[in-house]
C-alpha cells in the first residue's frame, strides 16, 4: 500500500479505475500543505448522492523532514468521537486518523452534519522538506459514505480499505498537486496545545473499539 516518493498509487487498481483521489498540494503559506480528497467514481445504483467522500480518513505521511498536522476539517471533530488521532505528529512519519459521521448519525445523535463537499478539504500539515520525498500510505479503515434515501435513513458505507489493511471495493490513489492552494480558504479547526499525540498501540485499540 505504500507509494513511491512521487505519491503514486495508494491502493489496488489502475490509475484509470480510481474511485477517489487524494491530492497533496502546497498552499500559499510557505511550508504548509493541504490534503484534498475527491470522489471520481460512480454512485452505487441504490444511492442518491455521496454523504462523505472520505469518512474514515486514516493515513500516514512520510518525508525527509518533520511532518506536523496543524489543522483539519472541523467535521472530523465531534462530541461523540472527539478529535482525530495523531501519531508521531511532528516527526518524519506522521499519521492522521479522523472520522466524519454520516448525516444519519448527525440526525440521531445530534452531531454536526458532515461536509459533503467534493473535493473535500481534509487537513493541513507543515513540512519543510523536499516535496519529492513525501510518501503516502493508507492505514486502518478508510471509507466513503453514500446517501440512499431509505425510509430508515441508513446510509451505505463502502471501503477503500478495511481495518486489517485489506483493499476494499473502492479504490483510491494519491498524487502531488500543482499550483498553490490559497491558505486563507482553509476554514479548519486548529487544535489547542493540549491535543495529545498518542502511541500506535493506543490508536489501534481505539479504532478497534470504534468499529
Amino acid at each position: 500500500m505504500k507509494s513511491a516518493a512521487s505519491l503514486a498509487i495508494a491502493s489496488a487498481g489502475s490509475v484509470a479505475a480510481q474511485d477517489a483521489r487524494v491530492t497533496i498540494q502546497e498552499t500559499t503559506e510557505a511550508g504548509r500543505y493541504v490534503v484534498i480528497a475527491e470522489f471520481l467514481g460512480q454512485l452505487p445504483p441504490s444511492a442518491n448522492s455521496f454523504d462523505v467522500v472520505w469518512s474514515d480518513a486514516s493515513f500516514r505521511l512520510t518525508g525527509d523532514a518533520d511532518i506536523t498536522f496543524d489543522a483539519w476539517n472541523p467535521r472530523y471533530r465531534s462530541d461523540s468521537f472527539g478529535d482525530p488521532f495523531l501519531v508521531q505528529n511532528g516527526r518524519p512519519e506522521a499519521t492522521f486518523t479522523g472520522f466524519m459521521a454520516s448525516t444519519f448519525v448527525a440526525g440521531v445523535f445530534g452531531e454536526l452534519p458532515p461536509d459533503s463537499s467534493n473535493p473535500l478539504l481534509v487537513a493541513s500539515f507543515l513540512f519543510d522538506g523536499a516535496i519529492a520525498s513525501l510518501g503516502f500510505e493508507l492505514v486502518s479503515q478508510n471509507s466513503v459514505i453514500f446517501e440512499t434515501g431509505a425510509a430508515d435513513g441508513l446510509p451505505m458505507v463502502e471501503l477503500y480499505q478495511d481495518a486489517q489493511g485489506v483493499a476494499g471495493t473502492r479504490t483510491l490513489e494519491a498524487t502531488i498537486g500543482f499550483g498553490q492552494f490559497p491558505a486563507d480558504e482553509l476554514s479548519f479547526f486548529v487544535p489547542g496545545p493540549g491535543t495529545l499525540t498518542i502511541t500506535s498501540m493506543t490508536l489501534f485499540a481505539a479504532r478497534r473499539c470504534r468499529k
